[in-house]
């Protein structure tokens, strides 16, 4: 009886310390632009969120009800760390439903490491564990490559605009209308953007840069989202590698011929040698048993044609017969 209430407890406290918890994730953005670590939990009233980055707090957002009253609630907010100063936020409305999402802009590769978000409400507490990787968007010259660019879910077929900024004030690069569907593309920009409209509509206004060149291309792409009353803005920091792409790939190149060159050469000789082994075996055998025979052949024609040819056999013959009929005829 008492092993039962020992097993019923432990996993009750099992139970319990693994309630209201969530697996990590994984979350990758790149450089310059905005990241999203997500955070859910069960609303229950005053909550308070802290996040945490190893396992400092970095970010903190208290709300009060004033007589249980959503309406007149009041919020705080506090930047703990001046990294994330002017740049980390959450949405007052949306903790109210239970999303502490802590939004991060202007990433940099310092942003990278394990963030903790810790929610505690009236009804209880919620913890969920983040890990951030912040990457850089590096291209090669002559390679096309794409930009990445995400709209937030509460954005419904909105309209796309994408410029670029390399030190000097932004200029336009393409524009989606979500009206009509058709997207346009500076001039200058023609041969280089493209843009799958088919998936803009769903929130992926994803660019693709086409035979970038490191003078023109590297530089600050700026991604817009808009409609009539709200604005969704991503930079994207994006380098095109010159030099050391030519390096690199030159050095592939030349592999590539060598590995070719050596291939034919090999196939050459095996030909070479295929078709000398061909010409020994289709010569004529010297067999002993026919050269014996081609020998006697050829003597009995040589004795016969000496035979019918020589003029003492014939003379010989005759005068054997004049003699015979002279001694007769005596």
């Amino acid at each position: 009886m008492c092993s039962i209430l020992t097993w019923t407890c432990f996993l009750l406290w099992i139970g319990f310390s693994l309630q209201d918890k969530t697996p990590d994730v994984t979350v990758t953005c790149f450089i310059s632009e905005e990241c999203f670590l997500p955070c859910s939990f069960q609303p229950g009233g005053e909550e308070t969120v802290e996040w945490f980055r190893q396992d400092v707090v970095v970010y903190k957002f208290e709300r009060s009800d004033d007589d249980d009253d959503s309406d007149s609630s009041s919020s705080k907010e506090h930047v703990e760390h001046d990294q994330l100063a002017g740049r980390a936020s959450v949405s007052p409305h949306l903790v109210t439903r239970g999303n502490a999402t802590l939004v991060l802009r202007r990433s940099s590769l310092k942003d990278r490491g394990t963030y903790r978000c810790h929610v505690h409400t009236k009804r209880g507490e919620h913890t969920a564990k983040v890990i951030l990787k912040v990457e850089e968007i590096r291209g090669s010259q002559g390679r096309d490559l794409t930009i990445p660019c995400s709209a937030p879910t509460y954005l419904s077929n909105p309209s796309l605009r994408w410029s670029f900024s390399n030190g000097e004030d932004p200029s336009p690069i393409l524009s989606y209308d979500s009206r009509s569907g058709h997207s346009v593309s500076s001039p200058s920009w023609d041969d280089h953007v493209e843009l799958d409209g088919f998936r803009v509509p769903f929130g992926d206004g994803s660019l693709r840069l086409m035979d970038p060149k490191h003078s023109e291309h590297s530089g600050s792409y700026i991604c817009e989202f808009s409609m009539p009353h709200s604005l969704h803005t991503e930079r994207s920091q994006v380098t095109i590698a010159g030099g050391e792409r030519s390096t690199a790939d030159d050095q592939s190149h030349w592999w590539i011929v060598a590995v070719v060159v050596v291939g034919l050469v090999l196939a050459l000789v095996g030909m070479l040698a295929y078709l000398k082994l061909r010409g020994r075996s289709s010569k004529p055998r010297n067999d002993p048993d026919e050269i014996t025979e081609l020998h006697s052949v050829k003597d009995a024609a040589a004795d016969s044609n000496l035979n019918e040819s020589s003029p003492f056999a014939v003379g010989g013959t005759n005068g054997q017969s004049n003699l015979q009929t002279g001694t007769r005829l005596t």
